[in-house]
Formats: C-alpha cells, sequence, structure tokens
C-alpha cells in the first residue's frame, strides 16, 4: 500500500488527505492515531469528508470498467 504524507505531496487539499487517511483506515493495516498523523488529519477531518468519500466510493463503484480488447 502507498500512502502519501503531507510531507510528501503537500498539494493535497485535507479533504484528499482525510480520504487517502479513511482508506488507510478501511485496510487497517496501522493504528488509527499513525494514520492521523501520517495524513496530518483530525478525527474532525474524518467526520467532516466521511460522507463525500463514501459518495465517491459509491459513484466509482457504479462506474461501468472498459475494456479496450
Amino acid at each position: 500500500m502507498i500512502t502519501f504524507s503531507p510531507a510528501v505531496a503537500p498539494e493535497l487539499s485535507r479533504k484528499h488527505r482525510a480520504w487517502i487517511a479513511l482508506y488507510d483506515l478501511e485496510a487497517g493495516l496501522r493504528s488509527r492515531t499513525e494514520i492521523l498523523r501520517l495524513h496530518d488529519v483530525t478525527d474532525e477531518d474524518l467526520q467532516l469528508f466521511e460522507e463525500s468519500w463514501q459518495w465517491m466510493r459509491t459513484r466509482r463503484s457504479l462506474t461501468p470498467v472498459v475494456s479496450y480488447n
């Protein structure tokens, strides 16, 4: 799994860092405290952006996969 911390990708917005943190939390490979620190987000940030993350994931799963074979 590749993760990006603000030091590596400072151009990421707080929303995008929260989304990445939510993916990390879902993967369950690190502690919540470590994930929050790595992505420089708070529990409040996760709560603020969780609905948009869920919407994005649902929309993405509904998008048909196009094959170029």
